[in-house]
């Protein structure tokens, strides 16, 4: 099967731009990292906070869906999430923000489908690639230069433990609007560090008293979220999709879906 390199879009009949699809060239121009350039902190503060059983469940952690699912319906409100960070991965890039159970059950779906086509490093290195961390800053790599003016290899664990809380509620953790909500989510996050045994108490402690030297951006250029990389890994999704003759009719459905929520972020 031939690779696609671009996308034309067209208004009224009239060409308006042309979309690359390439996602080498794309991980030039916005940002994007391999996983073995982000520091071992990151990756393991966020799978500790996100989703601890990442390396060994199938897409869906279901024994924590089936908790949650408990205590939600018993406090009749939402008071625990499961999502796994391959669900958050495809709610991002393909799913429209809606709470529906349709809408879940396709994030469902499409996270069971996206652990049989790629590796655990590769769906972990996409999704620290286009998550959220608050102040414009989509990827660890603009994220990490953007608070610490260090490249995302160099974070130390206090860095790291940071900037893995503030995914949780970028514009509620924003640390120059609300330092002490983006303190408290790296507590959290250190909290499930010593929770899954990956270090000690004492050191916890040790760990959250550290200093933290975040670079006051002010009203400083911001880096914008790109486009492209979200139309690229969504086109090496349904690529690697048909190459394994695993199409489905929900995965037609969702391709359509995606494209058109992709297209409405560049209004």
């Amino acid at each position: 099967m031939e690779a696609i390199n671009s996308t034309k879009i067209y208004n009224n009949h009239v060409l308006d731009y042309s979309i690359s699809l390439d996602l080498s060239q794309i991980r030039k121009q916005c940002g994007y990292i391999s996983l073995q350039d982000v520091s071992q902190y990151l990756t393991m503060s966020t799978v500790s906070a996100e989703d601890k059983k990442f390396w060994t469940h199938s897409g869906i952690d279901w024994e924590r869906l089936l908790k949650a699912t408990y205590i939600n319906m018993k406090a009749r409100e939402k008071l625990q999430g499961a999502s796994t960070i391959s669900q958050q991965y495809v709610k991002n890039v393909f799913l429209v923000p809606e709470r529906t159970i349709s809408r879940k059950l396709k994030e469902m779906y499409l996270a069971m489908t996206l652990e049989r086509l790629f590796t655990k490093e590769e769906i972990l290195e996409f999704y620290l690639n286009i998550i959220d961390y608050g102040n414009e800053n989509y990827g660890i790599g603009n994220a990490s230069e953007f608070y610490f003016e260090k490249p995302a290899s160099d974070l130390l664990l206090e860095e790291a433990t940071f900037l893995a809380g503030l995914p949780n509620n970028p514009y509620v953790n924003d640390p120059f609007t609300h330092f002490e909500y983006a303190k408290y989510r790296q507590t959290m996050v250190i909290h499930s560090l010593v929770r899954n045994r990956i270090i000690n108490k004492k050191q916890a402690y040790e760990l959250m008293s550290r200093k933290l030297n975040i670079c006051n951006r002010g009203a400083s250029k911001k880096p914008v979220r790109n486009i492209e990389l979200l139309f690229a890994l969504q086109n090496l999704f349904f690529e690697r999709l048909s190459e394994q003759k695993q199409d489905s009719p929900i995965t037609k459905e969702v391709d359509e879906i995606s494209s058109q929520r992709t297209l409405d972020l560049y209004k």
